[in-house]
């Protein structure tokens, strides 16, 4: 590539000429794995904050095998459609089945379908050890604001071509799977841990850093696609796998433990003083327990996890003693999406839309005693999902805290990672 430079220049005006503000190599402004041109990339504050990530890590697709789900139209386009391969009841060679619109962060909300898998007979298969072995999932499209949306499977689920699926390059071996890709020299020793590689891709850092390289923002809204060859090349913050087991496994216990008695600002003061740094602000790599903090991060991952799966109980057994009381589908009531998310409400929205809906219901919800009935499931409900969803931002919120500092971040930086002003 020439060695030319991107100049940046404050515009001039009536009273002064343009003013040269920083100039970059054009090396630096073509970034990412497909060359794409980032001018805010250029701009120094962000610019640090992208090289640190970058020269404290590994790539993704170093450890882990990055694939789409399966294509599962038939190959010759006519022979059978996806609405034929995807049923309520299972047909045929029948896997648990999942998409991008049951995805969310940090859980997969099964809705009774299934994929009736024909390998041989699919446009896109893939390979199956890619769906039966355990396995991170990025949607193919973002949340708001390009946050990834990220979850963890284990039990052998199978998804279709939007969404990507993640696992270790040994669960694909001798599969037949093109396992080697160019630019990603493969990592065989101290591999770190896939729920690590969850807490770490679903962070707030990695969701800026993709802001940053490679959100296009094509989609309405603040939403972009992703695709594998992005995922591959995210940066996970190398680990030394050094300290000693019985060593490891005493400062994890005891990091487990401030965490159940809700000690956040212990586990992060813990979490630095397994990552000392010299007098510059630079990691002492020699003398780091990052191990200690990868499992940190593998077990709050991990929290995550079950308490959005106790979130998604509570909510079905609410919805399904609705259903029961009502006599009535919820599928089938105007509108259908405010009482599935009820908890985002209070009582009186949540009544408003079933008396709305009163033709629709075996009960009359305007009257006494059915009202004091759907009150107290209601309130009942909401007393379990009040401390559950707190619970799971505020560990949230702990992951992005700990995965800042294993990264290195200054206040100044996760600022602007954050979006927001700094108090000077």
């Amino acid at each position: 590539m020439p060695n030319w430079e991107v100049i940046y220049e404050k515009p001039p005006t009536i009273a002064s000429a343009s003013q040269v503000l920083y100039k970059v190599s054009l090396a630096e402004w073509l970034i990412g794995p497909t060359n794409q041109f980032r001018p805010k990339v250029a701009r120094m504050e962000t610019s640090d904050i992208l090289n640190r990530i970058d020269a404290l890590s590994i790539r993704l697709g170093q450890y882990c095998y990055v694939m789409v789900g399966a294509t599962v139209h038939s190959k010759d386009g006519k022979s059978f459609r996806k609405a034929d391969a995807i049923t309520k009841t299972p047909i045929g060679n029948a896997k648990q089945f999942f998409d991008g619109k049951t995805l969310q962060r940090y859980e997969i909300q099964l809705d009774g379908r299934f994929l009736d898998y024909r390998r041989e007979e699919m446009y896109g298969p893939r390979v199956p050890e890619l769906f039966d072995h355990p396995k991170v999932v990025v949607r193919d499209v973002t949340a708001k604001n390009e946050k990834l949306v990220v979850s963890y499977d284990d039990k052998g689920l199978y998804c279709d071509h939007l969404v990507t699926c993640v696992t270790l390059y040994k669960n694909i071996e001798r599969t037949g799977a093109q396992t080697d890709f160019e630019g990603y020299p493969r990592i065989e020793d101290h591999i770190p841990d896939l729920l690590y590689t969850l807490a770490i891709v679903a962070s707030s850092l990695i969701a800026w850093y993709f802001r940053e390289i490679f959100a296009t923002g094509t989609l309405q809204g603040s939403y972009s696609h992703t695709y594998p060859k992005q995922v591959r090349d995210f940066p996970i913050r190398r680990i030394s796998f050094t300290t000693p087991a019985p060593e490891r496994a005493r400062l994890g216990a005891e990091l487990e433990q401030l965490y159940a008695e809700g000690k956040h600002a212990d586990i992060l003061v813990r979490a630095e003083a397994c990552l000392p740094k010299d007098g510059e602000g630079n990691f002492i790599a020699s003398q780091e327990r990052s191990d200690v903090v990868h499992d940190l991060l593998a077990f709050l991952a991990e929290r995550m996890l079950e308490m959005n799966k106790q979130k998604q109980q509570e909510i079905k057994g609410f919805l399904g003693w609705l259903e029961g009381y009502v006599g009535a589908k919820v599928e089938d009531l105007t509108p259908k999406t405010k009482l599935q998310s009820y908890y985002e409400h209070d009582y009186e929205s949540f009544l408003a839309v079933l008396k709305k809906n009163k033709k629709k219901l075996a009960i009359d919800p305007t009257r006494r005693e059915p009202g004091e009935a759907l009150k107290a499931e209601f309130e009942g409900s909401m007393s379990k999902l009040g401390p559950l969803r707190e619970k799971i931002r505020q560990t949230d919120e702990l992951i992005d805290l700990v995965v800042y500092r294993l990264y290195g971040l200054m206040e100044e930086e996760i600022a602007i990672v954050e979006g927001r002003e700094i108090s000077k």
